[in-house]
């Protein structure tokens, strides 16, 4: 114990102890007000599963272990919250530790004000204690992108610790969330490349190797707890959306028509559609069917697109609003947050405190900021996070700091993936935009510190 003390003084400044207080302290402090946390339909399908002891993948199993996990050592769902909570406040203190290189008052000031501001905005708070698997990956991309900086900041000649720890956040990442495979898979290939130009042949294989590890040691695990194969297929709910919309428009030929029934009642699909929600589509499919024939289906798509390309390019833009519109236009199907727990009768569970003042106060003050025109955007909008992100990375250009956009290219990667692959316009998906947003901000305050600090300390040396 001694030991353990010693080295967290030597590690852990006070500095340290302020930054991890400020999200953490506020977020508990939520956590009591809406115990035991916000919870959907996906979160009581996952705690089904646990309760059941039989899984599937429907949900990554990763998640429900991880939920599993925190229900044994606390059996209650506010376990889930606080968990995550510790995992941010613990991600966000490293982050500001390492880029506290001036060693400055006011350097630390401005990320006690950016944590603060961070840590009060509606939207962190209520994700920090929801039960979506959407939380952890968004946290896990967060230090994906950390991690990168590090790397980068040591041109790709980090230690063999931090590859380590590296290759299997990546696994985790990968296997939180389909879009999470893309990304991180294609984010590999382009640090692949990098690091085989720099000659960094030995941590490039440890890199692949631990990924690798990983990724079987979470396949092993499926296979331990027997996890069924019910996986939602992207692909089929993506490509039915968009021969829905054709349809609506009246762009299909009747042969067209004619062999897209044998997978999917096209009467039903047309009364069904809504440009921003799939979910009702998907349920009409005949997956055998969509499976057998998904060339042919994906054919027709690629042949409108080819020879109507405005027509195609209409339905992303308005099935994808989410990802670039800074306030999603009224009437689109998603969830901001879920501010009532939306349960079976049988489950028993409701806030610990509803009724209270507190609780109606704090609903009263989130409902507000999600109904007032400027809030919802200032809190809410990720694809104003993400055009923020921007401006900030030219900023970083400007001064010559142009190789840490590799910092967000995952992100990218993944707002891409996401904008191709849903119509639903739920901003949970793309919640790692606000996440990188305060990690470019955090990273740009210290690029602009320690220029100063270059700046004066070489003066100092010519005056000498």
């Amino acid at each position: 114990m001694k030991k353990i003390i010693s080295m967290l003084k030597k590690y852990v400044e006070v500095k340290d102890i302020i930054i991890f207080a400020i999200p953490f302290l506020t977020f508990i402090i939520a956590l009591v007000i809406f115990f035991p946390g916000f919870l959907s339909y996906d979160s009581f399908q996952q705690l089904g599963q646990i309760s059941a002891h039989r899984f599937s993948n429907w949900h990554p199993f990763i998640h429900t272990f991880i939920e599993m996990v925190c229900l044994k050592v606390w059996n209650s769902p506010a376990s889930v919250g606080l968990f995550q909570i510790f995992c941010f406040s613990i991600i966000w203190t490293i982050i500001c530790k390492y880029n506290r290189k001036a060693k400055t008052w006011y350097e630390f000031l401005i990320q006690i004000i950016i944590t603060i501001i961070f840590s009060l905005n509606p939207l962190n708070v209520c994700y920090s204690i929801t039960l979506w698997k959407d939380v952890l990956f968004s946290y896990g991309m967060l230090l994906l992108a950390f991690i990168i900086q590090v790397i980068i900041d040591k041109d790709f000649d980090a230690s063999y610790y931090i590859f380590t720890i590296f290759g299997l956040l990546m696994a985790f990442v990968s296997k939180m969330r389909g879009n999470g495979l893309f990304a991180v898979v294609m984010l590999l290939l382009v640090l692949i490349v990098i690091m085989l130009i720099k000659k960094k042949f030995k941590k490039m294989l440890l890199l692949l190797a631990l990924y690798v590890v990983g990724m079987f040691s979470i396949f092993g695990l499926e296979k331990i707890y027997n996890v069924e194969n019910n996986e939602k297929s992207a692909l089929n709910a993506k490509a039915f959306h968009v021969i829905a919309f054709y349809e609506t428009q009246g762009y299909l030929s009747e042969s067209d028509k004619t062999f897209l029934s044998e997978i999917i009642d096209t009467n039903e699909m047309t009364n069904n559609y809504v440009v921003s929600f799939s979910d009702p589509i998907y349920g009409l499919i005949n997956q055998e069917k969509a499976n057998e024939y998904r060339s042919k289906v994906i054919k027709i798509i690629a042949r409108e697109a080819k020879n109507h390309p405005a027509r195609f390019i209409s339905y992303a833009l308005d099935s994808s609003v989410m990802t670039w519109a800074i306030d999603m236009p009224e009437g689109t199907i998603g969830t901001t947050l879920w501010l009532t727990l939306d349960v079976p009768n049988n489950t028993n569970v409701k806030f610990a405190n509803e009724g209270k003042i507190i609780f109606e106060k704090m609903m009263q003050c989130i409902n507000f900021t999600l109904n007032n025109s400027i809030s919802r955007v200032a809190f809410y909008s990720m694809s104003l996070y993400m055009y923020l992100s921007f401006v900030i990375m030219v900023f970083l250009v400007i001064l010559k700091k142009a190789k840490y956009f590799l910092v967000i290219a995952c992100n990218i990667i993944n707002i891409v993936i996401v904008a191709a692959s849903t119509p639903i316009q739920d901003i949970r998906y793309i919640y790692p935009n606000i996440l990188m947003f305060y990690l470019l901000l955090i990273i740009m305050f210290n690029c602009i510190f320690n220029i100063k600090r270059e700046k004066k300390d070489n003066s100092i040396k010519i005056k000498r």
